[in-house]
């Protein structure tokens, strides 16, 4: 089969990715791009001008059309704005409100959502998935031996680059099966368990999407509810969050408060969705985004992303989970060694020594890059970007993380009061 992009809906190999991305070392310089003509949104505060400025600068140097940011300490917002414009060709700016695809982020809350189901004792780490779902007899016997937690630590013996990505996958799927689109979850798992693994369960940690829509499917299962639903329950409710959403594929169906999204090179697909189109830009049907719920499939704020971040902290009194099972999640494998950076229960973790981590996730499908960083001094910040790539081709998150680092570093006076009472919705 033929591979998608490596980096669709996740990482690229992850030592390479690990390596430039949130280390808060890598600084690149800016450049010196007016910034008075890009339009904004949100609160002004004069003290944070500089990040006004550096922003509006990197978004005109790389010509992205627009992003959303938020920065917070703990649990108070202390930034959010809107830059550019949520569709090009329009004067729509974007607001701090503004809905975006989380991409991969959708890792993260998948993992503060089996976090809670494991602090209930309603599931442990060890359990074998294959049992859990009650799925008939694979075609490679070790699927019998995959565990939630290999799920969770990408360590369960998918590895995408070695065969393929099942999500990105469904015109195969259904040709295969004799299937019409929209595929669902039960296709792909059924058609994967046809397939043999490309490692060993628990030897090798390898980025698996697939993975995470098997984590899905177990919080159904264990909770009796949908997906969706139990992560509203579980983790929205409490943080008094609402408008949050599992997204939809078709331009059609994009929600009143969604941007768009822009692909560098306006690829066109035929469609994987129930549409009459015979052809889509890539963003709009090329993937099934809905069948990408657990791994690559909320659409949020940066503030409600910032909100989550800063709940999950094991230093305070979480809203969501106990100190220890915030702790645990954001353990690193017995498998990272050495190696400063390792991959916790959805989270991407980095070692600093003397007890402090940073912790993160980033995300990207065509027409999308995001991030959500917890960094190890309080501060957590959300980039919601409506395009994935640079005008040079770059994935906007690993240029942009370092430079997000230096941002909030150069900022000499924080203000006090709390812009989530203005924009968490």
């Amino acid at each position: 089969m033929k591979l998608v992009s490596k980096d669709e809906c996740g990482m690229v190999n992850r030592r390479k990715f690990v390596q430039a991305l949130c280390a808060g070392c890598l600084l690149t310089r800016r450049g010196n791009s007016h910034t008075q003509d890009m339009q904004s949104s949100g609160s002004s505060n004069p003290s944070l001008s500089s990040v006004d400025i550096a922003i509006k600068r990197f978004l005109e140097t790389h010509k992205i059309p627009g992003a959303s940011i938020a920065i917070s300490k703990g649990r108070k917002l202390l930034y959010a704005k809107g830059f550019g414009v949520q569709q090009l060709g329009t004067k729509q700016v974007v607001e701090p409100t503004s809905l975006f695809r989380v991409a991969s982020i959708s890792k993260s809350i998948t993992g503060v959502a089996v976090s809670t189901l494991l602090e209930k004792n309603e599931l442990t780490l060890s359990d074998k998935v294959h049992e859990l779902l009650e799925l008939r007899e694979p075609k490679d016997g070790r699927w019998k031996a995959i565990t939630v937690e290999q799920l969770l630590r990408h360590t369960a013996g998918f590895d995408r680059e070695k065969s393929f990505d099942p999500m990105f996958h469904a015109r195969e799927i259904a040709s295969a099966r004799k299937l019409s689109f929209p595929i669902t979850h039960a296709d792909i798992i059924d058609y994967m368990l046809d397939q043999p693994l490309d490692l060993d369960p628990g030897k090798k940690y390898a980025y698996s999407n697939f993975g995470y829509c098997l984590l899905g499917r177990v919080i159904e299962k264990v909770s009796g509810k949908s997906y969706e639903a139990y992560v509203n329950q579980t983790i929205w409710q409490p943080l008094s969050v609402k408008d949050v959403h599992i997204a939809q594929s078709r331009a059609s169906l994009r929600r009143e408060n969604e941007v768009s999204y822009h692909d560098v090179s306006n690829r066109q697909a035929t469609p994987v969705v129930a549409t009459d189109e015979k052809s889509v830009l890539y963003p709009y049907g090329a993937w099934d985004v809905a069948a990408m719920d657990s791994h690559g499939g909320w659409l949020c704020s940066a503030p409600q992303l910032v909100r989550l971040a800063g709940d999950v902290d094991p230093s305070i009194k979480s809203k969501i989970l106990s100190a220890k099972a915030i702790s645990a999640m954001f353990s690193r494998s017995g498998q990272d060694g050495d190696d400063p950076v390792g991959y916790g229960l959805g989270w991407q973790v980095r070692s600093l020594g003397d007890n402090r981590i940073n912790v993160w996730h980033f995300g990207r499908i065509a027409g999308t890059a995001t991030m959500l960083v917890k960094r190890h001094d309080g501060f957590n910040w959300a980039a919601l970007f409506n395009a994935d790539l640079t005008s040079g081709g770059k994935y906007i998150s690993e240029v942009f993380d370092p430079e997000m680092h230096k941002i909030v570093d150069q900022v000499k006076r924080w203000p006090s009061n709390d812009l989530f009472k203005e924009y968490l919705t």
